[in-house]
């Protein structure tokens, strides 16, 4: 775990939430932004990497941060 790879997760759960959010959707990409994070947690836990939760809180705040931008868009 570093900063690093907590602020990957976090850009990435904010670019899923703008790029799928549109400018008038934004629970739809939030809930997508949240569904990677499991996702990528369930594929650790599969054995490719190790199960962290900071790489969930991240992927769902970066997610939280794209749906208010588009929100208040």
């Amino acid at each position: 775990m570093t900063w690093r790879d907590e602020a990957g997760h976090f850009a990435f759960g904010a670019g899923i939430a703008i790029g799928t959010g549109g400018s008038t959707c934004w629970q739809l990409g939030l809930g997508l932004a949240g569904t990677a994070g499991l996702l990528k947690a369930a594929w650790d836990s599969e054995g490719h990497s190790h199960v962290e939760a900071l790489d969930f809180g991240a992927t769902v705040a970066g997610g939280v941060t794209g749906a208010v931008m588009v929100a208040l868009a």
